[in-house]
């Protein structure tokens, strides 16, 4: 499950700002705890876990700037035998890394595959 935020993220680069580097593309993604915890409530896989992590340095439940990124890589993944195109999506919290995750391109769809943190 995807809450809005992510699903307009992968599928209509919504939030999307300029990359210094070739081959990744970054994003603005929540700016503050209350929308993350908006998006926790929906059961979103992505913001749930980063959620989860974050929530062992700072108090979530306070409202509360946070300023998150999305950093987005094409990579090739393989899972339970296929093998394709797929995307690494990292979130950041400042240079910390809160979040990793794995998504399969499907034809034109980007869809969440193995979402869990690593």
């Amino acid at each position: 499950m995807l809450c809005d935020l992510c699903a307009s993220m992968l599928t209509r680069q919504r939030g999307r700002i300029r990359s210094p580097h070739g081959g990744q593309h970054y994003y603005e993604h929540h700016k503050s705890t209350k929308t993350l915890r908006q998006s926790v409530a929906t059961h979103c896989t992505i913001c749930t876990g980063a959620a989860q992590t974050l929530s062992q340095e700072i108090d979530l439940s306070r409202d509360q700037p946070v300023a998150l990124q999305a950093y987005l890589t094409t990579t090739e993944i393989e899972r339970n035998k296929f093998t394709g195109d797929g995307f690494k999506l990292d979130i950041m919290w400042g240079k910390a890394t809160i979040g990793h995750f794995g998504l399969l391109k499907i034809g034109m769809n980007i869809l969440p595959d193995c979402l869990t943190l690593y």
